[in-house]
């Protein structure tokens, strides 16, 4: 998908280019985590995102949700995690969240209320 590869690149390039070395390792000892850190602060992390969003909207919920994972799985460092996290509650996207949020919890596949489910 070219538009979450967009944004997830961009959040990438962003992260990097604001990179602070000196303070990533106080960072990941504060956190106690085997994860580096690139020192980029949570603040200027959500900054990045909501910038990324505006250059490279995403289109739809699948897209949203691939560049979510992408950055979650793929993460060399602990902010590209925190970047995921925040483009996951990123305003513009809560009208993607919040039916996924309902069949996580509720372990639904979008069967209404009373009909059988596959697994019952």
């Amino acid at each position: 998908m070219p538009a979450a590869t967009d944004i997830r690149n961009a959040i990438g390039a962003a992260l990097r280019a604001v990179a602070d070395p000196d303070r990533a390792p106080r960072q990941q000892a504060y956190m106690q985590s085997q994860m580096p850190f690139l020192g980029v602060a949570v603040p200027q992390c959500r900054r990045i995102v909501a910038a990324a969003f505006r250059a490279h909207p995403l289109p739809d919920a699948d897209a949203w949700e691939v560049a979510i994972l992408w950055l979650w799985r793929q993460a060399a460092f602990r902010e590209e995690r925190y970047a995921a996290i925040e483009l996951l509650t990123l305003p513009p996207c809560s009208r993607w969240l919040e039916p996924r949020r309902n069949r996580v919890l509720t372990g639904s596949r979008g069967y209404s209320a009373g009909k059988s489910r596959p697994h019952e």
